[in-house]
């Protein structure tokens, strides 16, 4: 919880520094490079065609999907859509701690955390419209599943399932065999 919290207000801090600062409003409110990409194709999804059946994506369509659904309970600015992300970068720290908690010591989880929970790009990225912050939450599901003890098939599959969403978000997850 101490991880989640700093990892929180750090993550807060960013987003009011950078909304507050003399053009942030300005920089807040776009959204820029591949954000800009993934915050039109879920504008896209909600406007047009909820399936987009006609639509190639530029990455996998899990992001943008993922943005559209957000966008319906925060708005669709850019700048709202910056800080339900962050909250989700901080809960990953969180669950970071206890994932390594099955393999470390409860001080080294905690500090594998608090590195994650300040890591600039870290930060920086969970500010963002990028995927890696769901990317991140997706993978640590499946190791989540993957590493309860007596996993069974139902947890394999989970973690099966969830691992081909994160190759639906970006595609470039997908590593050939």
């Amino acid at each position: 919880l101490i991880v989640f919290a700093a990892a929180l207000a750090l993550r807060m801090l960013h987003l009011a520094a950078l909304q507050s600062s003399w053009d942030g409003t300005h920089l807040f409110s776009l959204a820029r490079g591949d954000a800009a990409h993934h915050w039109h194709e879920a504008l896209d999804i909600l406007e047009h065609d909820l399936w987009l059946r006609d639509r190639v994506f530029w990455k996998g369509p899990g992001y943008s999907y993922f943005l559209a659904g957000l966008m319906q309970l925060f708005g669709r600015s850019p700048g709202a859509l910056r800080w339900p992300l962050a909250v989700l970068g901080a809960v990953n720290c969180g669950a970071l701690v206890l994932l390594a908690r099955k393999a470390l010591s409860l001080r080294w989880s905690v500090l594998a955390g608090l590195l994650a929970a300040s890591n600039g790009v870290l930060i920086l990225f969970d500010g963002e419209l990028f995927f890696p912050t769901l990317l991140a939450s997706i993978n640590l599901s499946a190791l989540w599943l993957l590493g309860r003890p007596g996993a069974g098939l139902p947890a394999h599959v989970g973690a099966g399932c969830l691992l081909g969403l994160a190759a639906l978000v970006h595609p470039g997850y997908v590593v050939p065999a």
